[in-house]
């Protein structure tokens, strides 16, 4: 199979995986949804415009509406999973039921947006890179101030943190004192706090990967579909403005095959240019 069209079909190498564990693991995802009940195209298809950029279009991906293992507040799980240790790593995802009928959750939540942000989780299924994954699926659906949270337990120490407070100030106004609520006063910083350290985190994350898009803008016409297959470590060395194309000639994997090709298409289209320039 061919490396180029596996990756703009949202099948891409990870940063240490060989072509043949590549090869073998989009075999498998290419046929799950032949063992797997799954949701009608349609719902894949409202989020190819949000994901062009990335330039991916996963028509693979099996979806299930089903409400199972999905905290209150969420509305859809990408769920990446090996179902025998000898068979590869393969990737679905999850909706909330009642986005199998209505295209909106909660009234702000639309539905090709929680299926682009999931479908971005799915197609980096082999990057294991906390720090910028959910900003590069927030971004995704125009989101640029997501990813706030970085992950669901994260998401849980801030609800337990809420569900204490409450639980301390219906103790203490119910069965103590004022003089004691008020001792107990300085806990409601908790939250606050954990806001502030996430929003600081969260802008310093959001400038690296500014930083990065800018540098890389100059050595592709597609800087967010490279952005989109890059490391923590890669984002933010490509920030600090090093060569990206000495960098890009060390690289021998799959996935920089796949990174080089967009490299290529701006040196091919510098080539054209430069060859009509000159026969004017």
């Amino acid at each position: 199979m061919d490396l180029i069209e596996l990756n703009q079909r949202g099948l891409i190498p990870g940063p240490d995986e060989e072509e043949a564990s590549f090869q073998a693991r989009a075999f498998y995802n290419l046929g799950l949804r032949n063992t797997l009940p799954t949701a009608n195209d349609g719902i894949l298809q409202e989020a190819y415009p949000q994901l062009k950029p990335y330039d991916i279009t996963p028509d693979w991906v099996p979806v299930l509406f089903d409400n199972t293992h999905l905290s209150p507040w969420h509305g859809a799980s990408a769920w990446i999973f090996q179902e025998e240790e000898h068979l590869p790593t393969g990737a679905l995802i999850q909706l909330r039921k009642s986005l199998s009928k209505k295209k909106t959750l909660l009234r702000w939540y639309r539905r090709e947006d929680v299926t682009t942000h999931e479908l971005c989780h799915v197609a980096r299924m082999m990057f294991e890179e906390p720090k910028y994954e959910e900003i590069l699926a927030y971004r995704s659906h125009g989101n640029w101030w997501g990813g706030l949270v970085q992950s669901s337990t994260e998401s849980m120490i801030f609800v337990l943190s809420l569900f204490l407070l409450v639980l301390v100030d219906f103790v203490t106004l119910n069965y103590g004192s004022w003089s004691l609520y008020l001792r107990f006063l300085p806990l409601k910083i908790i939250p606050l706090a954990l806001i502030a350290g996430a929003s600081v985190r969260l802008f310093i994350r959001q400038r690296q990967v500014s930083r990065c898009l800018q540098n890389l803008n100059q050595w592709t016409p597609q800087p967010e579909a490279v952005l989109f297959r890059l490391t923590d470590r890669e984002i933010e060395q490509f920030a600090k403005g090093i060569d990206m194309e000495a960098y890009a000639k060390s690289q021998h994997s799959p996935r920089w095959e796949v990174i080089r090709s967009y490299g290529e298409k701006a040196a091919k289209a510098a080539s054209i240019s430069s060859s009509l320039a000159a026969s004017l």
